[in-house]
């Protein structure tokens, strides 16, 4: 089964939604905290770790978006509100061209 890295959703409110399944594990949820860092000068500004989840809230471009790991179901990166829906979009199809292949 060919699998997509990223699968990019719009909820029915406006939030904008990307699972990342090409980067599913707890390394990989430290790995897309940095490219958000690296790449969108994302900024944590609160963050929730427990045993089995993490969820940290980022401010990117002015708005918030929600960095989730849950196991055992992966990644994902959403807009906390429909005003951030543009920067995850543009997040999730940078992911989506960086990860092809994977």
């Amino acid at each position: 089964m060919n699998r997509k890295p990223v699968v990019l959703t719009r909820n029915s409110d406006g939030r904008f939604g990307i699972d990342v399944p090409s980067v599913p594990d707890w390394e990989g949820f430290e790995k897309l905290a940095r490219f958000l860092e690296n790449e969108y000068q994302a900024q944590v500004i609160n963050k929730a770790d427990g045993p089995d989840s993490r969820q940290w809230i980022l401010l990117v471009g002015g708005h918030e978006v929600i960095l989730r790991h849950d196991d055992p179901y992966g990644n994902t990166i959403e807009s906390k509100d429909a005003l951030g829906a543009k920067i995850v979009e543009a997040i999730g199809k940078d992911l989506e061209a960086r990860l092809k292949g994977f």
